[in-house]
């Protein structure tokens, strides 16, 4: 009979989680000069294909001109049929497909950021999407590509004061954003979460003395950022994109997060520095024959210990036996069987002080005092050969007179060792009067895991004026020590709270469940302006809470399994109270 040909039924399909399909950055009123010819079609296409400042897409050899225009098409006519039907004041549109998102953002006027997104789907043939892949919340997306734009605009300025269509253009934008989009898609996609939607710090605060003195004589704008946020601020400067660069810089220098080395059990066995396996634990149970020829071996690696018929070193002098020291005055004990003095084991030891600079001399030296001057202070000094020898000092007593110095005056006259260098680059920040982007120039310097930066005027030219070292390792020492935000605390309601325009409080931690429920909760606060809090009930029967004021926004999971909409209530108001007290 034939063989009969079993096949295996197929596993459970995988699931893809969201991935980015393609990111296009396009102005649709770029009106290039292109000579005409004889193909009209290929001069419209280059006219379009010019309107493409920047893209990139996941697939892999590269995509054609023609599929490239194809999508880029398809999203100015979604575009535009949008804005036909319904006249919007957001600055995006958004198109919700079965198996697709697609995203076109306008950071400015009469130019587009846009995406299309492939959705969580399974890892068959007709790639089945899963449930929840339209739980992608549009306003967090928005606002990841808004930070990447702002970003964008601080270290190389507007779309808008570039040449358009240019070379130099074309290699910033490959160069920021190729990397953006990576990060995107991990970020936003991959791994969602509240956190990185909402943008704040721990709340830090700072004495106003540390900074007198200090900030009176500055031209220009002071910010100070440390490993967890900024710790001061001027309020003329409010820039989220320069202190996320700023608080990035200092990030970078950060130690590596140390790794817990593994407790050695009972009974593994300890070696020396040297990697040499003594064996010191067995000797109890070893003959003194075996004990000799193990060390022996030992003697064979230090050059000392090793103890040969034609060693050129001189033999020591015969050791008296233990009577005639007895007789002689000094205190001998005999040796245990098991003594470490006993055979080559004290002096190998001994040998091996010498190797490694550890042994003390052979000879002491010896000091006699007399009784009557026992009381006389006495100083150390070196005669000519070399020997120490103890003299009186009666005519020169050791006086010491109070100073009324106080110790921070004392350190800030201190002159410091070397000049402290300044780093620096040109940042674009919107002017207060005008609101128009200007280049000025951000320098820095960081010390202590602590960075001080100075934004200049617009006018400011080289050299630049900046404080001098002095004042700047002063206030160094008096910052270091005192910017340790709160540490993370457990909570029987994890939240997250924005206080203010910035400051972050974190209370426990959010499940992955609650996190993305969460965020769901934040997209409906934020598109209803009428709406200012929202109590849900999520699948492990708890309440999550999504609140939204002028002074706070604040998304609680309440922890008990029976807790009720009063107990809700109730942890909110408790929040609110021991923070402050902010009016909700």
């Amino acid at each position: 009979m034939p063989p009969t040909n079993t096949t295996a039924s197929p596993g459970p399909s995988k699931i893809v989680p969201a991935s980015l399909s393609h990111f296009v950055i396009f102005n649709p009123n770029i009106r290039p000069d292109i000579p005409k010819s004889d193909n009209k079609d290929d001069d419209d296409d280059l006219r379009e294909a010019a309107q493409i400042l920047f893209y990139t897409s996941r697939e892999a050899g590269g995509v054609s001109r023609d599929k490239m225009l194809r999508q880029v098409g398809l999203a100015k006519g979604l575009m535009g049929f949008g804005n036909m039907i319904v006249e919007s004041s957001t600055k995006y549109t958004s198109i919700h497909g079965n198996r697709s998102r697609l995203i076109i953002f306008s950071p400015e006027p009469d130019f587009y950021i846009y995406m299309c997104i492939t959705l969580s789907h399974l890892d068959n043939e007709k790639k089945d999407p899963v449930n929840g892949s339209q739980g992608i919340s549009d306003e967090m997306l928005v606002n990841g590509l808004a930070k990447g734009y702002a970003d964008f605009r601080l270290l190389h300025g507007p779309f808008s004061s570039h040449t358009i269509p240019s070379a130099s253009l074309s290699t910033v934008l490959d160069k920021y954003f190729t990397r953006f989009a990576f990060q995107f898609e991990s970020t936003y996609l991959s791994s969602p979460s509240l956190t990185n939607w909402l943008e704040g710090y721990p709340p830090i605060s700072l004495s106003a003395d540390l900074l007198e003195g200090y900030r009176s004589d500055l031209e220009g704008l002071l910010i100070i950022v440390g490993p967890k946020g900024p710790l001061y601020k001027d309020e003329a400067e409010d820039n989220p994109a320069l202190i996320r660069y700023l608080h990035n810089l200092v990030q970078l220098t950060l130690p590596p997060p140390t790794i817990s080395q593994p407790v050695p059990t009972n009974g593994d066995r300890h070696t020396m520095s040297f990697g040499l396996n003594l064996g010191l634990g067995g000797l109890g149970r070893k003959t003194q024959n075996s004990r000799k020829s193990s060390w022996t071996t030992l003697g064979g690696w230090v050059p000392e210990i090793k103890r040969g018929s034609n060693s050129t070193s001189t033999s020591p002098s015969p050791t008296p036996d233990i009577a005639t020291r007895q007789k002689e005055g000094v205190d001998v004990v005999p040796k245990g069987k098991w003594g470490f003095g006993l055979g080559g084991i004290g002096d190998a030891m001994g040998n091996m002080g010498n190797v490694f600079g550890l042994a003390r001399p052979s000879t002491p030296t010896s000091v006699q005092v007399d009784s009557q001057d026992k009381e006389a202070p006495l100083t150390a000094s070196a005669s000519r050969d070399g020997q120490e020898r103890l003299t009186e000092d009666s005519n020169h007593p050791h006086h010491v007179e109070p100073a009324s110095v106080v110790v921070e005056e004392l350190e800030a006259a201190v002159e410091p060792d070397e000049e402290i260098e300044w780093e620096g680059k040109n940042v674009w920040i919107k002017s207060v009067q005008d609101g128009v982007y200007e280049k000025r120039r951000a320098c820095w310097v960081i010390r202590n895991d602590i960075l001080v930066s100075v934004i200049l005027p617009k006018d400011a030219a080289p050299p630049y004026t900046l404080p001098n070292t002095k004042a700047t390792t002063y206030l160094f020492k008096r910052l270091t020590g005192q910017t340790s935000p709160e540490p993370l605390s457990t909570s029987n309601n994890p939240c997250i709270a924005l206080l203010g325009q910035d400051k972050m409080v974190t209370k426990g931690e959010l499940d992955g469940i609650s996190d993305q429920a969460l965020i769901n909760l934040k997209s409906a606060i934020q598109n209803g302006p009428d709406i200012h809090e929202i109590f849900a009930k999520s699948t492990s029967n708890r309440f999550l809470v999504a609140k939204k004021s002028d002074q706070l926004e604040l998304y609680m999971k309440v922890g008990g399994d029976d807790s009720s909409l009063t107990d809700a209530d109730h942890a909110v108001r408790t929040f609110i109270r021991l923070n402050g007290g902010i009016s909700a």
